[in-house]
This record gives C-alpha cells, sequence and structure tokens, in this order.
C-alpha cells in the first residue's frame, strides 16, 4: 500500500479577516499600510488580533504610542499575506466614505497584477473566490475618500474547500 501523506495545513490561514483602517482625508494607494509622520522603525502597521470577534486589523506597534492603539493609517491599501500555500481570497469589503469616489480592486503577482474590479461608490463589495498563491498580494486604490475609510479583505485555505 502506497504511503499517503498530507500536507499540513496552516491554521492561522484556515478562515481569516484582515482589516486596515485610514485616517479622514487618505487616499488609498495601495502601499503597505503606515504613519508616515513616524520615524523609520515606528511607522509601519503589523497585524493585532482581536480577542473579539477574531478579526486581524493592521495597527502600529508603538513605541510613540502604546502598542495596537493607533489603528488609522495616513498610507494602505496594500495586503501583504504570510502565507507558505495557497489561498482563496472570498471577499473585499469597504467603506470609503459619505460621498461617491473611483476606486479599483487588484492582485499582485510576480508577472505582474490585474484588475479584479473597479468602480465609483461608497463602499467596495466584491466576491471574487480566486487562488492567490504566495508571495503574491490584495492591493486596493482610491481616490482620497471621505470620512473615515475602512477595507476588510476575508481569505480561507485552499486545502479546505466548501
Amino acid at each position: 500500500m502506497a504511503d499517503i501523506r498530507q500536507t499540513s495545513i496552516e491554521e492561522e490561514q484556515i478562515c481569516k479577516a484582515v482589516e486596515q483602517k485610514f485616517a479622514t482625508g487618505t487616499a488609498i494607494t495601495g502601499v503597505a499600510p503606515s504613519l508616515s509622520t513616524q520615524p523609520v522603525g515606528e511607522k509601519d502597521f503589523v497585524p493585532f488580533v482581536s480577542t473579539v470577534d477574531g478579526i486581524t486589523r493592521m495597527k502600529n506597534p508603538g513605541p510613540t504610542a502604546a502598542p495596537g492603539s493607533l489603528d488609522a493609517a495616513d498610507a494602505g491599501g496594500l495586503f501583504v499575506l504570510q502565507n507558505t500555500q495557497p489561498l482563496i481570497l472570498e471577499h473585499i469589503y469597504a467603506y470609503l466614505g459619505t460621498a461617491d469616489v473611483a476606486w479599483t480592486a487588484s492582485v499582485v503577482t510576480s508577472a505582474g497584477s490585474f484588475q479584479l474590479d473597479a468602480g465609483t461608490g461608497k463602499k467596495i463589495e466584491i466576491s471574487p473566490k480566486m487562488d492567490i498563491m504566495p508571495g503574491e498580494t490584495i492591493k486596493v486604490t482610491c481616490a482620497t475618500p471621505t470620512g473615515a475609510p475602512w477595507i476588510r479583505i476575508y481569505i480561507r485555505s485552499d486545502q479546505v474547500r466548501h
């Protein structure tokens, strides 16, 4: 009888929501979330997992402020996933404020980027249900939105098919 081996599952990627929040008046340019006003080494955002709802929120780790207390970036829109196995991008949701703005959602691969969807509105609701390979990223761009915008993506392991 042949030896059957199962690839280990990345448990932290079974089903995950990742969220970025932005300061009012921030153009979402598709870069890694950060606070440009902070010095190098203190401006980047890292994941904080909520013990209340399980959502991974990108926040500033400090030391200028208490770790995780600063969650509104002044740059962002790029979701860099730390997966070593394929993932499924289930949904992208975003609130872009009180006025319609132009937006684009893309996947960036080693061969270049391709647009998933684009539009004009106050929110984004798309469900691409597509494979995301290791090293690929999700990129959302938007003209300067009103209010305090946020973007949330939902991903799950490709090994847990429904």
